[in-house]
This record gives structure tokens, sequence and C-alpha cells, in this order.
């Protein structure tokens, strides 16, 4: 409990941080880095920050991930994509991550 209660303080404290140091653009550009580590490190940072600050502070960015996976570009970076996806659906929950699918399969 007080681990949570303490995750929760310091992410609010991150979000103007994270704002001011225009963390979003740059991890987004390296989930598509041709390293594997670098992409499996990026989806991580991904989903830790959604999975403490919640995917309000981070709009699109399920959707911007979707496309990535679904881009006619190189398979590193649709791997990337689905990498980052898979993490940052699993800290959105298992209901997010059905409703995701769902849209996404049923579209």
């Amino acid at each position: 409990m007080v681990y949570k209660l303490l995750g929760s303080v310091v992410a609010v404290a991150f979000v103007g941080y994270a704002e001011a140091l225009a963390i979003l653009p740059a991890l987004k550009k390296v989930v598509g880095d041709p390293i594997p580590g670098i992409r499996s490190t990026a989806g991580k940072a991904l989903g830790t920050l959604v999975r403490y600050l919640g995917e309000v502070h981070f709009p699109g960015i399920v959707a911007w991930l979707l496309e990535a996976v679904k881009a006619d570009s190189s398979s590193v970076e649709r791997s990337g994509g689905a990498q980052g996806l898979v993490e940052v659906l699993t800290a959105l929950g298992v209901e997010r991550t059905d409703e995701v699918l769902r849209g996404t399969i049923l579209a």
C-alpha cells in the first residue's frame, strides 16, 4: 500500500517533468530503433509511464502504437510498435485491452 501511494506521488510529480523534457516524442522515436534491446526498453518505459501516470497523460498513445503495428514500414518499426502496444495494454489492464482488441479486430 505504501509503495502504491509513493508511486502515485512520484508519478504526479513526474508529469510536469516529463512534459518539460518532451519524453514522449523521444520514446516514440526509439520504439522503432533497429536495436532490439532499445525497442524493448522504450516499450517498457511507455508501459511504466502509462501504468503510473494514466492514459490521460498520453492521449492517443494506443492509437499511435496500433498505427505503428499496421504501418507499411519496416518490420523493425512494426515490431517496436507491437512491443510498445503490449507494454501499454498490459499497464492499462484487461478491460482496456479487451476494448482495444475488439475495436481493432472488429473494425
